[in-house]
């Protein structure tokens, strides 16, 4: 009995902290902002998100795909960052690549569409030891969604 109490209370405990997730909309996407975050800045077109203490942050750009591909957003996105050749992910559909930001800060950086949009988002977070996990940058990205 006392492990099915247990058992109940850490299964709440986990969908409780699903919910806290808080969405945004910015421009034409709503993202989730993961619980234990915050918007530090946004506009139509941009928003930035922080751990709580600000020693994480992550970027998103949104824009359009203007007829171009998303091959071809991302190859112009890495030459204007000074970026590796972006690499395809079969698996997300994402081009990912390294470059500079501000010709200052280097930066992962993966360029998304979405199905049955022109909608594209470039999200960029720090390329350094202290960066954002994988996982939280793949739940982040998850959760954009056109509107």
């Amino acid at each position: 009995m006392f492990k099915r109490i247990i058992s109940s209370l850490v299964i709440l405990a986990v969908f409780a902290s699903l919910s806290l997730a808080k969405a945004k909309d910015f421009g034409p996407l709503t993202i989730d902002v993961p619980s234990g975050w915050k918007i530090l800045r946004a506009n139509d077109s941009t928003i930035v998100i922080s751990t709580l203490d600000e020693t994480k942050a992550l970027r998103v750009d949104a824009g359009r795909l203007d007829g171009r591909t998303l091959e071809e957003v991302a190859q112009a996105a890495a030459k204007e960052m000074n970026g590796t050749k972006p690499r395809y992910d079969k698996k997300t559909g994402t081009y990912r690549f390294r470059g500079m930001l501000e010709s200052m800060y280097e930066m992962n950086i993966i360029v998304r569409g979405f199905e049955n949009s022109d909608v594209v988002v470039r999200i960029f977070w720090a390329a350094d030891g202290a960066s954002i996990s994988k996982k939280q940058v793949e739940s982040i990205l998850n959760s954009l969604r056109v509107r």
